[in-house]
């Protein structure tokens, strides 16, 4: 499966890993070789994948009854509120099941500050973002602004 979609791309590179308690297997071509790199000490950028992985996640919770679909998201981040509510109405773990609510996937001002800070090491955009700039962007984050920019205006 991994050749025929590497046969079928342009300068592609393309990993697969699994993860068990007991071991990891890690497979996968790199569009540019560098040498003695393994491929498993590679960072990747997972991109739409997320989407998955975030709806895996809920569901396990949803169904470990840990959250509950129309639960809004800010009972347990209240410092996020500002970020995670428009017009009175909270998201809900519902919203973020269908990635459409308007919540951007990344601070690409602050990855870009780091990218600058550290101009010599552009290979790994994340390297140096940080846990607390995740927090402040959340913090920092107008639903509002983003929801009228992208023409949607509810959640």
């Amino acid at each position: 499966m991994l050749k025929r979609e590497l046969d079928n791309a342009k300068k592609a590179s393309i990993v697969l890993g699994v993860v068990t308690k007991n071991e990891k297997f890690i497979t996968g071509t790199i569009y540019d070789d560098h040498g003695d790199v393994e491929i498993g000490d590679f960072v990747f950028e997972i991109v739409s994948a997320t989407k998955k992985f975030t709806s895996l996640l809920l569901s396990k919770l949803i169904f470990n009854n840990t959250v509950a679909l129309d639960e809004p998201i800010p009972s347990y981040k209240p410092e996020y509120r500002h970020a995670l509510s428009y017009k009175g109405k909270e998201v809900l773990f519902r919203h973020l099941s269908t990635h459409r609510f308007g919540l951007t996937r990344e601070d690409m001002k602050k990855i870009r500050q780091r990218m600058k800070e550290h101009k010599g090491e552009k290979d790994n955009p994340y390297k140096y973002f940080t846990h607390d700039d995740l927090h402040q962007f959340f913090i920092d984050f107008d639903l509002k602004k983003r929801l009228i920019k992208n023409g949607n205006t509810q959640i």
